[in-house]
This record gives C-alpha cells, sequence and structure tokens, in this order.
C-alpha cells in the first residue's frame, strides 16, 4: 500500500473480486486507503527488520492455520457471488463481442469456468441464462431475450 500505487490497488482489488486472500504491507499506516482500512495489513515503519518478524508471524499463522485468512471478513465470497462473477464474465464477453450464446468448450477453454459450474450458473439462473444449441450440435449458455 506504500505510495497508495494504483497498480497495487488493482492487484488487490482483483484478488478480492476473486475471493482470494492477500496479505497487505505498508511502510506507514497512512498510506492505507479508507476503502481498506478494515482489512488487516503488515505495517513496517519502514523498518525491513521489523517487515520480516511481521510478516513471519503471518505466514506461520496462515501455515498452522490455512483458513485464517479466509476468515477475514473480505474472503467469504459466498456460492451466489461466485456464480454471479461467472455470470458476469460470460454477459460481458457476450456483449462485447455481439454473442448472444457461447459454446461450454469455448468458456472452459477462454474462462477456465468447468462446464458444471456453468449448467449450476443456467439451472440458478433462469431469468438471465438458458441452454443454448449451437452449430455442429454444440451445447453451451445463452441469454435470455430481454435480460
Amino acid at each position: 500500500m506504500t505510495n497508495k500505487n494504483p497498480n497495487v490497488f488493482y492487484e488487490v482489488g482483483y484478488a478480492h473480486g476473486l475471493g482470494k486472500p492477500a496479505i497487505l504491507l505498508t511502510k506507514h499506516a497512512r498510506d492505507i486507503p479508507f476503502d481498506l482500512k478494515h482489512y488487516p495489513h503488515v505495517v513496517y515503519e519502514g523498518q525491513i527488520r521489523t517487515l520480516k518478524t511481521e510478516l513471519e508471524k503471518v505466514i506461520r499463522g496462515c501455515i498452522g492455520d490455512p483458513e485464517v485468512l479466509r476468515s477475514w471478513e473480505s474472503f467469504q465470497p459466498s456460492a451466489d457471488s461466485a456464480l454471479d462473477q461467472i455470470g458476469e464474465q460470460i454477459t460481458s464477453y457476450l456483449g462485447a463481442n455481439h454473442y448472444t450464446m457461447i459454446s461450454f468448450e469455448r468458456i472452459t477453454t477462454l474462462m477456465g469456468f468447468p462446464e458444471e459450474q456453468v449448467r449450476k450458473l443456467i439451472k440458478l439462473r433462469p431469468s438471465k441464462f438458458r441452454y443454448a444449441l449451437l452449430a455442429r450440435e454444440r451445447s453451451g449458455i445463452g441469454l435470455v431475450k430481454g435480460s
């Protein structure tokens, strides 16, 4: 967080969006933006010895209890939010490419989503997604008209 680097903020946001835990480091507490203050940080006040000691404590704690980072409020994505993220990515991809449907195979290849997750998305979000039959009898997902 030191010097409020935009690239670091982007990476932290990306990790949070994916529900991935992150250990946040900062030289000074004043460098922590207001919307990240509620997340745990290792503050080392410019002392590498302090950074090493505090970071070692956090890492050892994570090794001893791998779920410790997930217990932090920000790292508890629900199954619904994960499906919503998949749905948003699929919707964005379709819109950006002016498509209304895409094969399961292409989703797995391009986006890395397992077919069973996409099928679950269709089942749980029928007002937005539907099964689609594409050329060469390939199955996939399509957008519901008007959604």
